[in-house]
Protein backbone atom coordinates (compact mmCIF):
# COMPACT_ATOMS: atom_id res chain seq x y z
CA UNK A 1 0.00 0.00 0.00
CA UNK A 2 1.17 3.54 -0.76
CA UNK A 3 2.60 5.51 2.10
CA UNK A 4 -0.30 7.94 1.27
CA UNK A 5 -3.28 5.88 1.29
CA UNK A 6 -2.41 4.18 4.57
CA UNK A 7 -3.76 6.72 7.28
CA UNK A 8 -6.85 5.74 6.16
CA UNK A 9 -6.37 1.89 6.61
CA UNK A 10 -3.44 1.76 9.38
CA UNK A 11 -4.10 5.18 11.73
CA UNK A 12 -3.97 4.89 15.51
CA UNK A 13 -3.08 7.60 17.80
CA UNK A 14 -0.36 7.74 20.61
CA UNK A 15 0.34 9.67 23.31
CA UNK A 16 3.82 11.47 24.02
CA UNK A 17 5.12 13.28 26.97
CA UNK A 18 8.26 15.94 27.07
CA UNK A 19 9.60 18.16 29.60
CA UNK A 20 9.15 21.34 27.68
CA UNK A 21 7.18 22.05 24.45
CA UNK A 22 10.59 21.66 22.70
CA UNK A 23 10.81 17.86 23.54
CA UNK A 24 12.38 15.30 23.20
CA UNK A 25 8.95 13.38 23.36
CA UNK A 26 9.25 9.40 24.69
CA UNK A 27 6.07 7.54 23.95
CA UNK A 28 3.95 6.41 26.47
CA UNK A 29 1.40 4.64 25.44
CA UNK A 30 -1.13 4.38 21.83
CA UNK A 31 -4.73 6.57 23.40
CA UNK A 32 -6.72 5.47 20.61
CA UNK A 33 -6.22 1.77 18.63
CA UNK A 34 -7.88 1.04 15.63
CA UNK A 35 -10.64 -1.13 16.03
CA UNK A 36 -11.69 -1.78 11.94
CA UNK A 37 -15.07 -1.67 10.81
CA UNK A 38 -17.16 1.21 12.27
CA UNK A 39 -14.15 2.54 14.33
CA UNK A 40 -11.28 2.44 11.68
CA UNK A 41 -8.03 4.64 11.55
CA UNK A 42 -8.56 6.92 14.27
CA UNK A 43 -6.16 9.99 12.86
CA UNK A 44 -5.91 14.23 12.98
CA UNK A 45 -5.88 14.40 16.53
CA UNK A 46 -6.40 17.87 18.47
CA UNK A 47 -5.81 18.42 22.39
CA UNK A 48 -7.08 21.00 24.25
CA UNK A 49 -7.50 22.19 27.78
CA UNK A 50 -11.06 23.69 27.87
CA UNK A 51 -13.73 23.79 30.91
CA UNK A 52 -11.06 22.07 33.22
CA UNK A 53 -10.91 19.37 30.97
CA UNK A 54 -8.54 17.83 28.27
CA UNK A 55 -10.78 17.72 24.94
CA UNK A 56 -9.24 15.16 21.92
CA UNK A 57 -11.09 15.58 18.86
CA UNK A 58 -9.97 13.30 16.18
CA UNK A 59 -11.47 11.34 12.82
CA UNK A 60 -12.45 7.95 11.71
CA UNK A 61 -14.06 6.10 9.22
CA UNK A 62 -16.33 2.90 8.49
CA UNK A 63 -15.64 0.04 6.39
CA UNK A 64 -12.28 1.88 5.11
CA UNK A 65 -14.55 4.29 3.79
CA UNK A 66 -13.53 7.66 3.03
CA UNK A 67 -16.87 8.77 2.37
CA UNK A 68 -18.02 8.43 5.74
CA UNK A 69 -14.98 9.79 8.35
CA UNK A 70 -16.76 11.61 10.88
CA UNK A 71 -15.55 13.19 14.07
CA UNK A 72 -15.22 12.02 17.36
CA UNK A 73 -14.80 13.66 20.69
CA UNK A 74 -12.71 11.82 24.32
CA UNK A 75 -12.63 14.03 27.52
CA UNK A 76 -9.95 13.23 30.43
CA UNK A 77 -9.44 15.11 33.69
CA UNK A 78 -5.86 14.31 33.31
CA UNK A 79 -3.67 14.38 30.06
CA UNK A 80 -3.16 10.71 31.17
CA UNK A 81 -6.53 9.82 31.39
CA UNK A 82 -8.64 7.89 31.78
CA UNK A 83 -10.60 9.34 28.58
CA UNK A 84 -14.28 8.86 28.21
CA UNK A 85 -16.25 9.47 24.98
CA UNK A 86 -18.13 12.41 24.95
CA UNK A 87 -22.23 12.55 25.33
CA UNK A 88 -24.34 11.82 22.13
CA UNK A 89 -23.07 8.45 19.70
CA UNK A 90 -21.82 5.62 22.51
CA UNK A 91 -18.28 5.70 20.68
CA UNK A 92 -18.08 9.49 21.18
CA UNK A 93 -19.33 10.89 17.36
CA UNK A 94 -20.28 14.26 17.88
CA UNK A 95 -20.37 15.11 14.31
CA UNK A 96 -21.04 13.50 10.92
CA UNK A 97 -22.00 14.75 7.40
CA UNK A 98 -25.32 16.50 6.85
CA UNK A 99 -27.60 14.33 4.53
CA UNK A 100 -30.05 16.64 3.14
CA UNK A 101 -29.23 19.22 0.61
CA UNK A 102 -29.58 22.38 2.61
CA UNK A 103 -26.37 21.91 3.98
CA UNK A 104 -23.35 22.86 1.38
CA UNK A 105 -21.68 19.76 2.40
CA UNK A 106 -24.26 17.03 1.94
CA UNK A 107 -22.07 15.27 -0.41
CA UNK A 108 -19.33 15.32 0.86
CA UNK A 109 -16.74 13.14 -0.60
CA UNK A 110 -14.59 12.55 2.45
CA UNK A 111 -17.17 13.19 5.50
CA UNK A 112 -16.53 15.85 7.95
CA UNK A 113 -12.84 15.38 8.95
CA UNK A 114 -9.66 17.47 10.85
CA UNK A 115 -11.52 19.09 13.44
CA UNK A 116 -10.61 22.56 15.47
CA UNK A 117 -12.50 23.10 18.35
CA UNK A 118 -12.90 26.96 19.97
CA UNK A 119 -14.75 28.36 22.43
CA UNK A 120 -15.68 31.96 21.78
CA UNK A 121 -17.96 33.88 23.48
CA UNK A 122 -19.58 30.99 25.82
CA UNK A 123 -20.22 29.15 22.79
CA UNK A 124 -17.91 26.12 21.26
CA UNK A 125 -16.86 26.23 17.62
CA UNK A 126 -16.30 22.57 15.80
CA UNK A 127 -14.62 23.76 12.40
CA UNK A 128 -14.12 21.09 9.90
CA UNK A 129 -13.37 20.00 6.05
CA UNK A 130 -16.03 18.82 3.74
CA UNK A 131 -14.49 17.91 0.20
CA UNK A 132 -16.75 18.44 -2.13
CA UNK A 133 -17.61 16.33 -5.13
CA UNK A 134 -15.40 16.93 -8.57
CA UNK A 135 -16.30 19.63 -10.63
CA UNK A 136 -14.18 19.03 -13.44
CA UNK A 137 -14.04 16.14 -15.87
CA UNK A 138 -11.57 13.51 -14.96
CA UNK A 139 -11.16 14.82 -11.33
CA UNK A 140 -11.73 12.45 -7.95
CA UNK A 141 -12.65 14.90 -5.88
CA UNK A 142 -13.45 18.83 -5.75
CA UNK A 143 -12.40 21.39 -3.66
CA UNK A 144 -11.39 21.17 -0.37
CA UNK A 145 -13.31 23.90 1.94
CA UNK A 146 -14.49 24.37 5.89
CA UNK A 147 -16.88 24.72 7.84
CA UNK A 148 -18.41 24.90 11.47
CA UNK A 149 -20.56 23.08 13.74
CA UNK A 150 -22.11 25.20 17.04
CA UNK A 151 -22.87 24.12 20.76
CA UNK A 152 -24.00 25.90 23.72
CA UNK A 153 -22.07 22.47 25.56
CA UNK A 154 -18.83 21.51 25.25
CA UNK A 155 -20.63 17.72 24.64
CA UNK A 156 -22.50 18.76 21.79
CA UNK A 157 -24.83 18.64 20.48
CA UNK A 158 -23.05 20.72 17.65
CA UNK A 159 -25.59 22.22 15.10
CA UNK A 160 -24.05 22.30 11.37
CA UNK A 161 -24.14 25.60 9.78
CA UNK A 162 -25.76 25.23 6.33
CA UNK A 163 -23.26 27.69 4.79
CA UNK A 164 -19.00 27.57 4.85
CA UNK A 165 -16.66 29.47 6.18
CA UNK A 166 -14.40 29.79 3.15
CA UNK A 167 -14.80 30.35 -0.28
CA UNK A 168 -13.53 28.28 -3.56
CA UNK A 169 -10.92 31.08 -4.78
CA UNK A 170 -8.55 29.50 -2.61
CA UNK A 171 -8.31 25.35 -1.50
CA UNK A 172 -7.37 24.85 2.03
CA UNK A 173 -6.27 22.22 4.57
CA UNK A 174 -5.61 21.26 7.89
CA UNK A 175 -7.00 24.27 8.90
CA UNK A 176 -6.68 25.15 13.23
CA UNK A 177 -8.36 27.82 14.72
CA UNK A 178 -7.55 30.08 17.47
CA UNK A 179 -8.29 33.48 19.24
CA UNK A 180 -5.50 35.26 21.03
CA UNK A 181 -6.23 36.71 24.48
CA UNK A 182 -9.38 39.00 24.47
CA UNK A 183 -9.14 39.73 20.85
CA UNK A 184 -12.85 38.77 19.72
CA UNK A 185 -11.08 37.99 16.14
CA UNK A 186 -10.69 34.35 15.14
CA UNK A 187 -7.34 32.99 13.24
CA UNK A 188 -7.27 30.01 11.14
CA UNK A 189 -3.55 28.36 10.15
CA UNK A 190 -4.16 26.25 7.32
CA UNK A 191 -1.82 24.75 4.84
CA UNK A 192 -1.94 26.44 1.21
CA UNK A 193 -3.24 23.41 -0.77
CA UNK A 194 -3.44 24.28 -4.22
CA UNK A 195 -0.54 26.79 -3.59
CA UNK A 196 -2.45 29.70 -4.10
CA UNK A 197 0.32 31.86 -2.43
CA UNK A 198 2.92 29.92 -3.23
CA UNK A 199 3.45 26.57 -3.12
CA UNK A 200 1.39 23.52 -1.69
CA UNK A 201 4.04 22.64 1.12
CA UNK A 202 3.39 26.14 3.36
CA UNK A 203 0.83 27.47 4.65
CA UNK A 204 -1.49 30.41 4.86
CA UNK A 205 -2.85 32.70 7.99
CA UNK A 206 -6.52 33.62 7.94
CA UNK A 207 -8.33 35.95 10.46
CA UNK A 208 -11.91 36.54 10.89
CA UNK A 209 -13.98 39.15 12.59
CA UNK A 210 -16.90 36.79 13.69
CA UNK A 211 -15.30 33.19 13.29
CA UNK A 212 -18.24 32.42 10.85
CA UNK A 213 -16.50 33.79 7.28
CA UNK A 214 -13.15 33.65 6.35
CA UNK A 215 -12.29 35.96 3.62
CA UNK A 216 -10.21 35.64 0.59
CA UNK A 217 -9.23 38.77 1.03
CA UNK A 218 -7.49 38.92 4.03
CA UNK A 219 -5.05 36.17 4.25
CA UNK A 220 -1.17 35.94 4.37
CA UNK A 221 1.21 33.85 3.96
CA UNK A 222 2.39 31.57 7.24
CA UNK A 223 5.38 29.75 6.68
CA UNK A 224 7.17 27.76 4.07
CA UNK A 225 7.63 24.18 3.25
CA UNK A 226 10.37 22.38 4.94
CA UNK A 227 13.19 22.40 2.57
CA UNK A 228 12.79 26.35 3.06
CA UNK A 229 14.18 25.41 6.88
CA UNK A 230 16.02 22.21 6.41
CA UNK A 231 17.78 23.15 3.28
CA UNK A 232 17.48 19.64 2.11
CA UNK A 233 16.46 18.30 -1.14
CA UNK A 234 13.14 16.17 -1.24
CA UNK A 235 11.60 17.84 1.84
CA UNK A 236 7.87 17.51 2.00
CA UNK A 237 5.04 19.88 3.06
CA UNK A 238 3.78 20.34 6.67
CA UNK A 239 1.32 18.87 7.26
CA UNK A 240 -1.87 19.72 10.03
CA UNK A 241 -0.31 22.97 11.82
CA UNK A 242 -1.10 22.89 15.72
CA UNK A 243 -0.81 25.81 17.88
CA UNK A 244 0.25 25.51 21.46
CA UNK A 245 -0.68 29.16 23.30
CA UNK A 246 0.86 30.06 26.35
CA UNK A 247 0.03 33.20 28.68
CA UNK A 248 -2.72 33.74 25.66
CA UNK A 249 -0.45 34.00 22.81
CA UNK A 250 0.90 31.19 20.16
CA UNK A 251 4.36 29.85 20.84
CA UNK A 252 4.94 27.06 19.18
CA UNK A 253 3.85 25.66 16.11
CA UNK A 254 3.81 21.78 16.03
CA UNK A 255 3.63 19.81 12.06
CA UNK A 256 3.76 16.84 11.02
CA UNK A 257 5.43 15.32 7.41
CA UNK A 258 5.94 12.44 5.40
CA UNK A 259 9.77 13.81 5.13
CA UNK A 260 11.90 12.08 8.30
CA UNK A 261 14.94 14.15 9.19
CA UNK A 262 16.71 11.01 10.04
CA UNK A 263 16.52 9.44 6.99
CA UNK A 264 13.99 6.63 8.55
CA UNK A 265 10.72 5.61 6.18
CA UNK A 266 8.30 7.04 9.07
CA UNK A 267 6.62 10.38 9.10
CA UNK A 268 8.05 12.71 11.40
CA UNK A 269 6.70 15.88 13.58
CA UNK A 270 8.64 19.30 13.43
CA UNK A 271 8.52 21.69 15.91
CA UNK A 272 8.47 25.68 15.62
CA UNK A 273 9.18 28.65 18.16
CA UNK A 274 7.51 32.07 17.61
CA UNK A 275 9.94 34.23 17.82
Amino acid sequence: MEFIEAWWHRSQIAHYVGDSPEGPFQFVETLVKDADGTFNSPHNPSVLYMDGKYVLTFIVNEQKGKVNQHILMYIADSPNGPWRPAKGEADGTILRAPTTPDYWNYKSVRGVTNPSLLKRKGKYYLYYKSVEPPTEPGETKGPYRYGVAISDSLEGPYINQKKPITDMSIQLEDGYFFTQGDDDEVYMVSRDYRGKYGSSGGGLIWVSEDGLYFSADNVLRAFEPLQYYLKKEGSDSMERPQILQIDGAPAYMYTASRFNVSGDSNTCSYVFKFK
